[in-house]
């Protein structure tokens, strides 16, 4: 077990804290994580160079960029429209299939499975 110099051996040697370690934040982020889209927002709607406010300039700038063939701008704004397409997970393993596994018996059958 690596201690990561706390000496006290509350991690694990992934340098993860062991579960129900007290010293493990459980009250997520702060209030201050609203701070920056807040800022973004109140920027993106003030004025910009041609008259039209910041974000409708990005915009823009973004729709001339996909017509110029930017394959970047293109696949942003189809995902941004369309919404990105279903990305499909492989969910059976040599032996069976395990995507009808509760979580509790997909924990299983990992911790079985990584002890053979």
């Amino acid at each position: 077990m690596n201690t990561n110099g706390n000496g006290n051996g509350t991690k694990t040697s992934a340098g993860c804290f062991k579960k129900n370690d007290p010293r493990i934040w459980k009250g997520g982020r702060g209030k201050s994580n609203k701070a920056i889209p807040a800022m973004l927002k109140k920027l993106t709607d003030d004025k910009g160079k041609t008259g039209d406010t910041v974000l409708e300039d990005i915009c823009t700038k973004l729709i001339k960029a996909a017509e110029e063939g930017e394959s970047w701008a293109i696949q942003l704004l189809f995902d941004r429209m369309e919404g990105r397409p279903r990305q499909v997970i492989q969910t059976t393993t040599e032996d069976e299939d395990i995507g009808g596994l509760s979580d509790e018996q997909l924990t299983h059958y990992f911790d079985h499975a990584s002890r053979n």
